[in-house]
């Protein structure tokens, strides 16, 4: 399914992101590198005090920490420029979009002491409104529409307009009806419903939501692992080693346990927090230790292991993996991105 291309060596951890051509824009000392779908590269900037923040659209957003500015660039050059450092938490960007605006998060102090959100046209991203005051819970976990956003901590989740009046809001002791609870996965949003995830006690599980009024539309009891979304399809496990599919429309499940396959092929484990999901596909690493880096890759249609690689020693653990229609990209502890191409 897959062969490995090619690797770039001494990147800092999380330092890279990918626009949607397969560009891969890399942060490293003092420069800003790209490389196209062929590996060449270019210095994109040279700055000790920039970093690319987001990656939309093929718009490339550079933040600069030394004059307090973001600059938005295009294929053709810088087409904007904002008077603050803007970011996405998390570098969840479609969690923070709407069909009209982008929602980052912004500092508009060099000691990034204080922040705010801003809503910005993507349009031209000429036009800004900056969203002052303390938000609830004090952050955005996602945005649902133009008139409101949904908080989240570690005790309660809440939908507040940007008046910060409160729509409803939910303790997750009160959802799990215990005396412990704690909140253990994004928060993500399709077709109208919330699915997080809440440990802590035995009522834990996939919680759904409706995001308008807050109310439980459905819970799944022992799904208690990290979250992944795949177009209409969140992706998450349960215990042991049963992969599970849900479907965002209907709330239909499916599960397949894949235990024994993933064993007699060298893995322990499929629910580790760095994984991804992509066209029905579910892409899962292992770090047991500094020398069992793995990755491998389940096909839900076929129900088999499609792929799988084991990571030298002296990679070290998994950092962080992304995937797009082509390649897969893994950064290992010892800062190497790792680049792996789709067989034609």
């Amino acid at each position: 399914m897959y062969f490995k291309k090619t690797f770039l060596k001494d990147l800092k951890p999380s330092s890279f992101k990918i626009d949607s051509s397969g560009q891969v824009f890399v942060n490293t000392e003092g420069r800003i590198i790209v490389f196209d779908q062929d590996y060449n590269d270019n210095v994109f900037l040279e700055s000790n005090s920039v970093k690319i923040t987001i990656i939309l659209n093929d718009y490339i957003w550079v933040g600069d920490t030394h004059n307090g500015q973001t600059s938005i660039y295009n294929k053709r050059g810088l087409i904007s420029t904002l008077n603050f450092v803007a970011t996405i938490p998390n570098g969840k960007v479609d969690s923070f979009l709407t069909n009209r605006y982008i929602y980052p998060k912004i500092y508009i102090n060099r000691d990034f002491s204080d922040f705010y959100y801003a809503r910005i046209s993507i349009n031209d991203y000429s036009e800004s409104d900056l969203l002052k005051g303390n938000f609830a819970s004090n952050n955005i976990s996602l945005i649902v529409n133009d008139d409101a956003y949904i908080s989240s901590n570690k005790e309660k989740i809440g939908l507040f307009d940007f008046d910060k009046e409160l729509i409803w809001q939910n303790s997750f002791i009160g959802l799990s009806n215990s005396d412990r609870a704690v909140l253990h996965s994004k928060v993500l949003n399709s077709h109208n419903k919330l699915f997080f995830v809440i440990t802590g006690n035995k009522n834990k599980g996939l919680y759904v939501l409706d995001v308008h009024i807050g109310e439980l539309l459905k819970k799944f009891g022992e799904v208690c692992y990290e979250i992944f979304q795949d177009g209409d399809y969140i992706f998450s496990s349960r215990f042991e080693n049963i992969l599970c599919r849900i479907n965002t429309k209907t709330l239909e499940l499916d599960e397949w346990d894949c235990n024994s396959l993933i064993k007699t092929n060298g893995f322990d484990a499929i629910h580790d927090h760095r994984c991804a999901a992509l066209n029905n596909k579910f892409y899962f690493t292992q770090s047991l230790g500094d020398n069992k880096a793995k990755v491998g890759v389940l096909d839900w249609d076929t129900k088999d292991l499609v792929y799988k690689h084991e990571f030298d020693p002296e990679n070290g653990a998994i950092g962080s993996i992304q995937v797009n229609e082509s390649r897969m990209f893994i950064h290992t502890q010892d800062n190497t991105l790792h680049i792996f191409e789709k067989e034609a």
